[in-house]
């Protein structure tokens, strides 16, 4: 099997979940033990067979292989039909005894099969299914019909409770058939949407059948078991009842007690008056009486009271069980009780009972007490008053649902985000002991961090330290965008393409769909390319050792595929789309023959080192070995450089490194995320709690009664525990379908590429399972322990009373729940400001209007200067200048320059690039002193004022001053430039350099000045005039703007965050607050309609029960303004340019909390002041 080939979406996911659980209760349908096992098989039979034909379908859309025919799987179905009828027929007559003419019934489905077997030959499809769904809505019409033939047929003897009885019986069929309909809609579409709905169609129709009422059933007719006279069937009733315990059932009656023992309800009612000359009141009574005199003298009931004692003997109230109990022992159950204690009468002289057994073995106890020990019956019992209370109270459990599902939906999210950031690198055979070398460069008191190293660093190592086991470098093409491939006739450009050593793959795990990480790399012109690249190129083909020729700035290559990889086997760090071996006469060969020590650092390199190895000892020997081989170069350079070890694993989530070559992500911000998830689910927590506490009084008889009837506080702790992990798995249910419907939009936001496509995958069911755990957890820990704390004396005598305690921790959690909310408002606006800042900000040059278009090859190189001249004449183009790089670039040309007279060891280091004399022109830079370049200017440069400041130069004596660098390579300044941002806000403004660049090969891009309003129509034109001089070669440009915006991806990720999830985060406060407001107005209804009497108006209604409420509104604000205050002012410490905090930034939140606080509040309060008093009052 090939799993490799498989894809599951979240919409598979939720429908492999939905399935499982249909299955888990369909199975428990059919192996429950009960006295309607044999008729529930027939049910569960069919339902299997409903949903294998949903799990077929899910098992070919993941692509998994199936081994049955379509038609044998939809005609496997026209079983279901008659097995429908036989479970009614079962059902209302428990004694019916099935042979052999009832199998007549599945002939159909014999005949189905092969006439379907015949058409498959032809065709098959939705067609096939019209007879599976007529067969199913016959054979459901037959059993409504035989329900309703016995329905008619008891009504002569139990009048109306037949039908009534069997109502539940009758809506499981209506159930059924719509299934069906939805069934047959769905297959003759192809609309999958409709499948998770009919698995918890079934679910729910295993579930109503489990909760449905035992004594629904009208007494099947009389079974011959006795044949003696009426003593015998006496003395058998007797030992019946002490055998089977019957009385213990509160709801026994004439009728259920007739089906149990299998006789007719006219025979039991005869044994009993005949032969036992009793009513049937009173010989169950006798049994129940008994039954609590035994347990009074047994020491193992002493933990219950006389109430408890009654109803666990099978009296369903206080009152009946004293009269009744009085009336056959002459005394009232407390006096029996002293007496018991006191004496034993005379005529009662016989071995005490026995006290309680102590079970040594677990498996003994079910013989003992089904009833008292059946957790399944607690489970039901559980289950049934949760969703009685939940449906009660629909308006309450729907904000607790909707808060609970949204506040999943964000935390579920954010946690999938950040563990996809984290999986970066760890998919690789060896990344727990793969490192990467990174630099620290010193000079004049600055540190250079760099996430690369000099070229021949790495291969020392493996030859110096027998702690690395292998080494490979990386080198991106730098200055070099996109690279033209050639097959055959075919052409395609493409970017991303790395230079490796020949080890590349003995380090790095990837997925070969084509060739082996083995023969990657024997031949020495060899390139790997990524799938995409290859289907493009080859189509279907097979790529492996096919020659192809890339065309770039470096001239033309040819090179030999050698395999084809993907990106199945996880996310990485190193981006690339073409894999070239580093060849030492050929591609990348002057890396292979580089022996600087102290410059040169631009190759990321990678060393393996053995599991045994200790890394911080080999970092130790670092130093000495880079001064074995660099200590020349180092002096007379003057820079101080050490190297360190970087774990794989930590590559992208550790910012603070120049060059790196991928897309970082803070670890601070994850955690700023983690942090952010963790507090919007806790408000969706808060909602639960305070709802949950707010209306335990409605529930502090239910809490009363139970610890009665012997409850313990355990046992309404797991009760109320387990309603919170119902609504949480509830609300990760709904999170669920509503995530893969946002995923498109969240993705955008954080510009990840998150897919529920795990299948099998382990985590995805811890974080679900935990998100599951925490939430009812956190949601239902305090309401559980706080109403299974309440005394049972006091609430139900009615004396029950919120506490004072209670009440301060909910008005604390609603403040908790807004210093989020406020925090988050205040996060929005700053982080708006600042965007707008850097937006707005003079940055020293003309960012707007610019446009960039980039020659890939030679050849295209060679037409630079005519394009430009062709361009120049479109209406709209103010000025062209020729660069070899733009600002807002990730990496520029850098090296070390000093003055005449200086030390070279003290050269400042300067970043530049090569442009002409229309350059500050077209970037509107501006002069401080000197001169601008000219054509013929050549070994001139412009520096700016930072470079200036840095060498000592005053402005007025700088032009004409001549710069020295290594390699005996001067430059003569022409001017000074003012300072002007060339990278992000983030940076200080560094020292740059602008060097004339006399010949074609030094440039690569032509920027474009212009001045229109049409843009559309200006690149349109602009593309003909490119394809008149490069007709082969697409039309390839770009904005600076867009470029300069780049460099802020993580801020405006982190705004676009914020602010998504500030809603939902409002949202789920203002849902709490809407339920707590709700509440307060139901519990004031009366004080409410008493000073609407007395002449309150509405205003000051609403003013009564908005004020408590925005008061925490006001104290949140107190709470919230100095703690957004600190985090915001350490994420603005990231910029070197950034805007001021100031008061109305705070006040702008703190009113808009208030705006959100008494809208919310507003619709309840006026709801509640506008009713009529009179409903209120019409009872007082």
């Amino acid at each position: 099997m090939n799993f490799n080939a498989s894809y599951i979406s979240l919409y598979d996911l939720l429908l492999c979940g939905m399935l499982s659980v249909a299955l888990a209760f369909t199975g428990l349908l059919g192996f429950a033990q009960g006295t309607h096992r044999p008729a529930n098989r027939f049910l569960a039979l069919a339902l299997f067979l409903m949903l294998f034909r949903i799990a077929r379908q899910l098992v070919l859309t993941i692509r998994l292989p199936d081994f049955l025919p379509e038609w044998l799987a939809v005609f496997a179905l026209l079983s279901s039909g008659p097995l429908s009828y036989f479970y009614v027929r079962k059902t209302i007559r428990p004694v019916y005894r099935f042979g052999r003419k009832d199998l007549l019934h599945l002939s159909p489905v014999l005949a189905g099969l092969g006439t379907c077997y015949l058409q498959s030959i032809h065709s098959s499809g939705p067609v096939a299914a019209l007879p599976v769904w007529g067969s199913a809505m016959l054979y459901l019409f037959l059993a409504y019909r035989q329900l309703q033939d016995h329905c008619r047929q008891q009504a002569l003897v139990l009048m109306d409770r037949s039908r009534l009885k069997f109502r539940w019986l009758r809506r499981l069929l209506a159930v059924m058939a719509l299934w069906w309909c939805l069934w047959l809609v769905s297959i003759n579409t192809g609309w999958m949407s409709f499948y998770p709905f009919l698995a918890v169609m079934v679910t729910g129709i295993a579930l109503a059948v489990h909760l449905r009422p035992h004594d629904a059933l009208t007494a099947p007719a009389a079974k011959p078991v006795l044949r003696a006279e009426s003593r015998s069937k006496a003395i058998w009733l007797k030992q019946e009842m002490r055998a089977g315990r019957y009385h213990q059932d509160p709801q026994l009656t004439l009728t259920s007690l007739a089906e149990k023992l299998g006789l007719s309800t006219h025979e039991l009612s005869r044994i009993i008056n005949s032969g036992l000359k009793k009513s049937f009141p009173e010989f169950i009574n006798g049994y129940r009486v008994a039954e609590v005199i035994r347990k009074m003298r047994d020491p193992a009931y002493d933990r219950l009271n006389l109430a408890g004692i009654a109803y666990d003997s099978g009296f369903s109230s206080k009152s009946t069980f004293h009269r009744i109990f009085k009336d056959l022992t002459g005394k009232s159950p407390a006096d029996y009780k002293d007496g018991q204690e006191k004496e034993l009468p005379v005529y009662k002289l016989r071995p005490g009972a026995l006290p309680g057994a102590v079970f040594l073995r677990q498996e003994t106890i079910s013989k003992w007490s089904d009833n008292k020990l059946n957790r399944n019956f607690m489970f039901r019992n559980y289950l049934k008053v949760s969703l009685r209370f939940l449906l009660k109270n629909r308006f309450f459990s729907l904000l607790n649902i909707t808060g609970l599902a949204a506040g999943t939906l964000c935390c579920l999210y954010i946690l999938l985000y950040v563990q996809d950031q984290y999986s970066y690198d760890r998919h690789h055979k060896d990344a727990a002991t793969i490192y990467r070398v990174t630099t620290s460069l010193g000079h004049t008191g600055d540190v250079n961090n760099m996430a690369t190293a000099s070229p021949p660093i790495a291969p020392a190592m493996k030859y110096d330290f027998p702690e690395v086991q292998q080494y490979t470098r990386v080198i991106p093409t730098l200055g070099i965008s996109e690279h033209l491939l050639s097959y055959q006739d075919k052409a395609i450009y493409e970017q991303g393409a790395i230079m490796v050593d020949s080890t590349f793959f003995k380090v790095f795990t990837y997925h070969f769909t084509q060739g082996s990480p083995e023969n990657a790399f024997t031949d020495v012109n060899s390139i790997v390319l990524l799938k995409p690249v290859a289907d493009k190129l080859f189509g279907s083909a097979d790529p492996v050792g096919k020659v192809i020729t890339i065309d770039d700035a470096d001239g033309k290559n040819i090179f030999k595929v050698t395999g084809v990889v993907d990106e199945s086997a996880g996310k990485s760090q190193i981006k690339a789309n073409l894999f070239i071996r580093l060849n030492k006469n050929g591609y990348g060969g002057g890396i292979l023959t580089n022996n600087s020590w102290a410059g040169n650092n631009f190759t990321e390199s990678y060393v393996r080192l053995r599991a045994d190895a200790n890394v911080s000892a080999l970092e130790k020997k670092l130093p000495a070995f880079l001064n074995k081989y660099g200590a020349d170069q180092l002096k007379s350079s003057g820079m101080s450089k050490s190297l360190h070890l970087q774990p794989l694993t930590s590559v992208h989530t550790t910012p603070g490194y120049n060059a790196e070559s991928g897309k970082i992500v803070s670890t601070s911000f994850l955690y700023v995320l983690i942090l952010i998830a963790v507090l919007i689910q806790l408000i969706a927590c808060i909602n639960f709690m305070n709802l949950s506490t707010a209306r335990a009084s409605q529930r502090a008889k239910e809490v009363g009664v139970r610890k009665v009837i012997g409850a313990g506080k355990y046992d309404l702790i797991t009760q109320f525990l387990g309603e919170s992990f119902l609504l949480s798995f509830i609300g990760v249910l709904i999170a669920l379908p509503l995530l893969w419907l946002a995923l498109p939009y969240l993705n955008q936001i954080t510009q990840a590429s998150i897919r529920l496509s795990f299948f099998g995958d382990v985590r995805l069911l811890l974080l679900l399972g935990g998100l599951v755990l925490f939430t009812g957890l956190a949601a239902g820990g305090y309401p559980a322990f706080y109403m299974s704390a309440f005394k049972a004396i006091k609430v139900i005598k009615g004396n029950f009373t919120s506490q004072f305690s209670t009440q301060v921790l909910r008005r604390s959690l609603v403040v908790f729940q807004f210093v989020i909310s406020i925090i988050l408002i205040t996060g929005v606006i700053i982080i708006y400001s600042q965007l707008n800042y850097i937006k707005n900000r003079d940055l020293g040059f003309d960012k707007d209007q610019q446009i960039i278009l980039t020659f890939h090859t030679n050849d295209t190189k060679s037409k630079m200067n005519a394009l430009a001249t062709g361009l120049g004449q479109l209406a709209g183009v103010r000025s062209i200048s020729r660069v070899s790089n733009t600002f807002g670039a990730e990496h520029y040309f850098d090296w070390g320059v000093y003055l005449s007279g200086m030390n070279p060891a003290e050269a400042v280091d300067q970043q530049n690039l090569y442009a002409d004399e229309h350059f500050v022109q077209t970037m509107g830079l501006k002069l401080a002193a000197g001169r601008n370049l000219m054509a013929g200017d050549s070994g001139k440069v412009l520096i700016n004022e930072a470079l200036a400041k840095r060498l000592s130069l005053a402005p007025e004596k700088a032009p004409g001053v001549t710069l020295f660098s290594d390699g005996d390579r001067k430059f003569q300044v022409a001017g000074i430039v003012k300072d002007f941002n060339f990278r992000s806000l983030h940076d200080n403004i560094d020292p740059f350099m602008i060097i004339y660049a006399p010949k074609a090969q030094e440039v690569d891009k032509l920027i474009l000045n212009t001045d229109t309003k049409d843009y559309a129509a200006f690149l349109a034109k602009a593309g003909q005039v490119w394809h008149q001089y490069l007709p082969q070669t697409p039309f390839d440009y770009t904005f600076m703007n867009d470029r300069m915006q780049s460099a802020y991806e993580n801020d405006i990720v982190l705004s676009q965050i914020i602010n998504s999830f500030t809603l939902i985060a409002i949202l789920i406060s203002c849902l709490g607050l809407f339920g707590l407001t709700a509440f307060s107005a139901e519990q004031r209804n009366k004080e409410i309609g008493i000073r609407k009497v007395l002449g309150a108006s509405v205003s000051g209604i609403v003013r009564l029960l908005s004020k408590d409420f925005l008061r925490l509104v006001l104290i949140a604000f107190v709470i919230a303004a100095p703690l957004a205050w600190w985090a915001m002012s350490r994420w603005l410490q990231g910029f070197v340019y950034r805007v001021g905090i100031s008061w109305w930034m705070f006040a702008l939140a703190a009113a808009a909390a208030l705006v959100i606080a008494v809208l919310t509040v507003s619709v309840q309060a006026v709801k509640a002041a506008v009713a009529n008093p009179v409903k209120s009052l019409r009872s007082e």
